[in-house]
């Protein structure tokens, strides 16, 4: 006698049980009303195991009420998994209190998804002594993720071994975090099999940084798949060096789509490359708003962008607008040119203090600016720390200002210095400058 066969004569039986059982087959051939029909059945008979099945249902269509509902019917049977879906449903609905409960009945009668979850309850609450107390808990009754969590808390105390240990533990138990970070190590110990291993067995799990990973190890078709097979499942970030690679290839077409389905995902860069592609095939329209996307979506280089385009269009306002939200998230260009829209409206004081944000955020052309002023109001001994500081960093024209500051005080050694380091690194005005030296 078969198995289905022996399932089918003990539900003829009246048994619950087995009810259960080819309820879920029918849910892992995809048949969810055929599974509905007999969960239905052995939850009138009683059986929590198909009460949970309903509410499992219930949640998978968004019917979280109905759901509840089961769940409570088979709790109050002593059904620990549905009391943890119960703390499950409380805590996304916001009440902590409640989910602990929930979570605790549950973690009594031994269900480790329960014992996880209140490890991360603990953990959230700043109780980290209690929550890897949770995470031992559960990873004692097998739950891999419990052992995950413990690798991760190892490592972070600087004990790769034991790190390692739990991770192993726990990807055999199928836990697919835990097979990406053991190719991680082998990836730092330079273990290409080792690689291969791990995030192969990840990404055939579904991981999908581990099948990001997988299309680096080489130009090979066969690991560059993997990025298709991520940016199908949703992976941002496949999808923008899939554009990429069709972009470098000419594909222009295909780049664009893959860029398109990045950025409206969210992904700054591919709204940025979008822009760049649009430039190119001149639709300067489109460009400007793919700049805009990006700058709505926080990219501050894009913002930057988007001020230069209205100073050249005259808007100066506007310029200013976004120079300002791109400088409030730290770009120092912004910084820049918001001083040289202040140094243009004649507000000296202002301007000097964005060059000073901009020099502080390593902005070499500040430092210079800085030192111009200081220059043109002749406090030489701050033009030479400025103009030091920027030529330290590689500013050739304040090369070019030490020089003359090291003519004005008759040192034409050091002048010659300053202008010959400012011509080894591309500037043509030190060049005529040291011809003209020459020739006098």
């Amino acid at each position: 006698m078969s198995d289905l066969e022996d399932l089918e004569r003990r539900v003829a039986e009246g048994q619950a049980d087995a009810m259960v059982s080819l309820g879920w087959l029918a849910d892992e051939a995809g048949d969810q009303a055929l599974a509905e029909s007999w969960w239905q059945k052995a939850a009138d008979l009683g059986n929590s195991d198909g009460m949970w099945g309903l509410g499992a249902l219930a949640d998978d269509a968004g019917d979280k009420e109905l759901a509840k509902s089961w769940y409570t019917k088979a709790a109050d049977l002593g059904d620990a998994s549905a009391m943890w879906r119960l703390g499950m449903h409380a805590n996304e609905a916001g009440d902590e209190a409640l989910a602990q409960s929930w979570y605790q009945k549950a973690a009594d009668l031994g269900d480790s998804n329960a014992m996880w979850s209140l490890a991360v309850l603990t953990e959230d609450a700043g109780d980290e002594v209690l929550a890897k107390s949770w995470f031992q808990k559960a990873a004692d009754f097998g739950n891999s993720d419990g052992m995950w969590r413990l690798g991760l808390l190892a490592y972070e105390a600087g004990d790769k071994a034991l790190a390692e240990s739990w991770w192993q533990k726990a990807a055999q138990l199928g836990n697919t975090d835990a097979m990406y970070q053991l190719g991680l190590f082998a990836h730092d110990e330079h273990d290409t099999v080792g690689v291969r291993n791990w995030w192969g067995q990840a990404a055939e799990a579904g991981h999908l940084e581990a099948m990001y990973n997988l299309g680096f190890l080489s130009a090979d078709a066969q690991d560059r798949r993997w990025w298709a097979t991520a940016a199908d499942a949703g992976h941002v970030d496949s999808m923008h060096i899939l554009g990429t690679l069709a972009n470098d290839g000419g594909d222009k077409a295909s780049a664009r789509e893959w860029w398109i389905r990045a950025s409206e995902a969210g992904h700054m860069q591919a709204m940025k490359n979008l822009s760049i592609l649009a430039d190119e095939i001149g639709s300067p329209v489109e460009a400007y708003e793919w700049h805009t996307q990006a700058a709505e979506a926080g990219d501050s280089e894009a913002m930057v962008r988007l001020g230069v385009a209205a100073y050249e269009a005259g808007d100066l306002a506007k310029a200013h607008d976004w120079y300002e939200k791109a400088s409030e998230a730290g770009q120092p260009d912004a910084m820049f040119n918001l001083g040289l829209l202040e140094m243009e409206a004649g507000n000296k004081p202002a301007a000097r203090r964005w060059w000073i944000r901009a020099s502080d955020a390593g902005h070499t052309g500040a430092m210079f600016n800085l030192g111009r002023i200081a220059h043109d109001e002749e406090d030489l001994v701050v033009a030479r720390e400025w103009y030091t500081q920027a030529a330290e960093a590689g500013n050739t024209d304040a090369m070019t200002g030490l020089g003359f500051l090291a003519a004005f005080a008759k040192d034409q050694d050091q002048a010659r210095e300053w202008f010959e380091r400012a011509v080894e690194a591309g500037d043509t005005e030190a060049a005529a400058i040291l011809e003209s030296l020459d020739a006098g």
